[in-house]
């Protein structure tokens, strides 16, 4: 006769569900970390794979010639192996990343590899994608920046994409600009925390598309997510149409946000024309 299995929730009690709650956290936090770990030892393989192809292809008498038949031949053995995720292009990125993170690896006193200055956060696909920057001191900041805000690809991609270390060293001198690409961005005061422009590509609207300011405010709060990935790091949204008083008069700007690292309100009021100098007032 077989044995009935019991509801868990049945007999649950406050107590027993802490206890459940926090060995699913220890395992969670566990997965995390082989994950981790796991990504670690990946990137390291393919720095290895890298160099095998870069100093085996020194070798030959014709780079060229030799580099495109080692890479054919060595994709075809490999899928073979593990089916899948050796392509000749994939072989490529490994031999870019070596060239480009040469310097980045040391051995240890046991003589194995270790990374340096690799964010376990950041995966083999994040540095796929770093790679298509050409400028270095860029792509330490993307690789800074995706590390810190522990941004999936897409949104390091995003970044990229709407030039987000060109917008934020516009408003920057030569050291600043030097400090931002070494240590990423750093808020100290209100204006390392502004961006311009603010790119809203996420909210669908088209050049020439017609929106009303109500219709903005309506797409960035339905979007708030992106929006704050937008704005950067530290803000926090507090209320929309907020009513605030200033010299005894009542206003309602369309957005209120609060800068956690500023300890500042950021008030936004949304205008689709031409700012005018009562806008600022």
């Amino acid at each position: 006769m077989s044995k009935k299995l019991e509801d868990p929730k049945k007999n649950s009690n406050p107590e027993f569900d802490n206890i459940c709650h926090t060995a699913i956290g220890y395992i969670e936090k566990a997965r995390q970390k082989v994950l981790k770990a796991v990504n670690h030892q990946q990137i390291i393989a393919y720095w290895k794979i890298g160099r095998l192809i870069v100093e085996t292809e020194q070798k030959g008498s014709d780079r060229a010639n030799y580099g495109t038949s080692l890479i054919d031949s060595l994709s075809a053995r490999l899928n073979q192996a593990f089916e899948k995720g050796f392509s000749t292009t994939n072989l490529r990125y490994m031999r870019q990343f070596y060239q480009i993170y040469k310097d980045r690896i040391r051995h240890t006193p046991c003589d194995e590899l270790e990374l340096i200055d690799f964010d376990v956060n950041l995966g083999w696909s994040h540095y796929r994608t770093l790679m298509t920057e050409t400028r270095e001191e860029v792509r330490k900041f993307y690789e800074i920046e995706a590390a810190k805000n522990h941004w999936p690809v897409s949104q390091l991609k995003r970044q990229m994409h709407s030039f987000l270390y060109e917008r934020l060293a516009a408003s920057r001198d030569e050291a600043g600009v030097l400090q931002l690409a070494n240590n990423g961005q750093i808020i100290e005061k209100p204006e390392d925390a502004l961006k311009s422009p603010v790119i809203l590509d996420f909210l669908g609207y088209k050049d020439h598309h017609s929106y009303t300011e109500n219709d903005l405010e309506s797409g960035i709060i339905q979007n708030l997510q992106k929006f704050l990935l937008e704005m950067g790091r530290g803000f926090a949204f507090v209320s929309r149409q907020k009513r605030i008083t200033m010299d005894g008069e009542y206003f309602r700007p369309d957005l209120v946000f609060y800068h956690t690292i500023l300890n500042a309100y950021c008030i936004i009021d949304l205008k689709i024309s031409k700012l005018k100098h009562g806008d600022l007032g």
